[in-house]
């Protein structure tokens, strides 16, 4: 019976499901048979999945992968389990030496050998996943694979790190599979912040969140002078459901609608909320869940992969993770504090004594306890550090906690529920959560210029010359607008353009030879006349950058 004969993976199958709920009288008759079992289903599956890395499967060969990494999974869980059960006796994990395997001889001689038939085929495959047209599901079968091998090493001394640096050797290639197939569970990996480039953490995170169901198509329709009232009316009374559809946006008045008016509706909304009065002074009576509808418009934008052009402060990012919030958290929301606690923690005792810092601060002109009977306790060596933290407490955490927890409440509303949320924030790090949010606003041009194809003209056309030639002498500025004309992204994700669509510059004849150029956000097109000279290309420029 060969390896692509089904009745092979229905056999398999049918063994593995009498393991998993262990199936009396035939369960005893297996039970030693399994460890050899395992053997040749690894060695069929690593095999079967090489072959079918970079060809289409058929039905029937998705469901013979299926079987067989369902088995594996059984079979591999059942003798790790008997290996550990059997040690349970000792305090320290069990070393996988077959001369030291204490009585599972032959149960810690297979796992040796699956973990080393693994990787030899597992490396075969990894070594063309950038050199050929992947499938999804082999690439998620070998994710699974590595998922298996990664929790079984977990039981073993010093396995785990055996199997980490092999993921490590092929950083490059899981980051690839990542960022074209990555998938909730492979969350797994962000545990280990080595293993990935940054921007398959990047895309990796984003599987934390909630997907988009491509399936259900939700209309919107918004009055741009209106953009935060109608947009907040909106948000606030539609289920989750429907804000976790895939959105078509249009502005009243435009006939353009689809993914280039969305991007364009979650920044310019988002400028509405950060510049206007609405979030400056906090909740008014129109806005009345004003922080509850940012934190749902931060996750909805996140889901979508929209840099928005903001970032959140170290201390609300600590805060929404359910972290404590620490002085050093504080370094740009207030340098002054920053500067003072760090002050104290490094005085000398003596400076510290004469300073007769009480365990008080001020607020408006009075003085307030930071603790019971704070007004009669000094601040010495011993307790300093608890004055610090108190005094971060009083000063930065508290005024803002509620509006930090109607920010998580809208996160979560999306997220379903806080603890999805706080999982989030304490997987990311500040820094790449600045990034997702922000995008990255360094905009090369030579990159730009690759993924742009033309429709009408010829790159050697004084026009496509003319065009490249003042977009590399703009500032980032104003290239950050020509980008936001282009295609409604004010930044580009990181990573660069190859993770954008391509751009186009189409030829257009219909207006004046020196008219204005035009754009289609929704597919990336930029419309050019055949401009006379530079000098009136760049002059025609300078009017639509400067509405923007």
């Amino acid at each position: 019976m060969g390896i692509d004969d089904p009745l092979y993976s229905f056999f398999v199958s049918l063994i593995a499901a009498v393991v998993e709920y262990e199936k009396e009288p035939v369960y005893t008759v297996l039970i030693e048979h399994i460890p050899s079992i395992l053997c040749d289903v690894t060695i069929t599956l690593t095999s079967y999945l090489r072959n079918k890395l970079e060809r289409d499967p058929l039905d029937h060969d998705k469901g013979i992968l299926e079987g067989l990494m369902h088995a594996f999974k059984v079979f591999l869980k059942f003798v790790t389990s008997r290996i550990v059960y059997r040690n349970t006796v000792c305090d320290s994990l069990l070393v996988l030496d077959v001369g030291k395997s204490n009585g599972f001889y032959k149960e810690v001689k297979i796992i040796i050998s699956v973990l080393d038939i693994c990787f030899k085929e597992l490396d075969k495959c990894l070594d063309i996943v950038q050199t050929v047209r992947l499938t999804k599901l082999s690439c998620r079968i070998l994710m699974r694979i590595l998922k298996e091998l990664m929790d079984c090493s977990k039981h073993f001394l010093g396995t785990k790190e055996t199997v980490l640096q092999k993921i490590k050797w092929r950083s490059e290639q899981v980051s690839y599979i990542m960022i074209g197939f990555g998938k909730h569970e492979d969350t797994w990996l962000l545990d280990y912040k080595d293993l990935l480039s940054a921007v398959a953490r990047l895309s990796l995170l984003r599987k934390l969140l909630p997907e988009i169901q491509e399936n259900i198509v939700f209309s919107i329709e918004i009055d741009r002078s209106r953009i935060l009232s109608e947009s907040y009316d909106f948000v606030m009374n539609v289920s989750r459901d429907m804000l976790l559809a895939n959105l078509t946006t249009q502005f009243n008045g435009d006939a353009d609608a689809g993914n280039g008016v969305t991007r364009e509706w979650f920044g310019t909304l988002f400028e509405a909320i950060f510049t206007g009065a609405s979030i400056g002074v906090g909740r008014c009576l129109r806005f009345p869940r004003i922080y509850e509808f940012t934190g749902i418009m931060i996750a909805l934008a996140l889901i979508h992969g929209i840099p928005i052009g903001i970032c959140l402060d170290k201390v609300v990012f600590e805060m929404m993770a359910g972290n404590e919030v620490v002085w050093k958290d504080t370094f740009y929301q207030e340098p002054f504090l920053y500067r003072s606690c760090e002050s104290v923690l490094r005085m000398d005792e003596n400076t510290l004594r004469q300073m007769d810092q009480k365990f008080i601060w001020e607020i408006h002109g009075v003085e307030q306890e930071l603790c019971e009977n704070g007004s009669t306790i000094v601040v010495g060596k011993e307790n300093r550090t608890r004055f610090v933290e108190l005094l971060t407490q009083r000063r930065i955490a508290e005024p803002i906690s509620q509006m930090v927890y109607e920010i998580v409440a809208g996160f979560s509303r999306i997220t379903d529920g806080l603890e999805s949320t706080q999982s989030f924030f304490k997987k990311i790090d500040f820094p790449e959560l600045d990034q997702l949010l922000l995008g990255n606003t360094i905009i090369s041009v030579d990159d730009w210029k690759i993924r742009t194809d033309l429709k009408g003209f010829e790159p050697n056309d004084n026009v496509v010359i003319w065009f490249w030639q003042m977009v590399t002498n703009m500032t980032m500025k104003d290239r950050a607008s020509l980008l936001f004309y282009w295609s409604s992204f004010k930044s580009i994700p990181i990573g660069g353009f190859r993770y954008l669509p391509a751009f186009k510059i189409a030829i257009i004849r219909d207006i004046d030879i020196d008219g204005l150029p035009r754009a289609r956000s929704c597919l990336f097109t930029l419309y050019l006349p055949e401009y006379s000279s530079y000098s009136r290309m760049v002059d025609r420029f300078k009017v639509v950058l400067k509405a923007i």
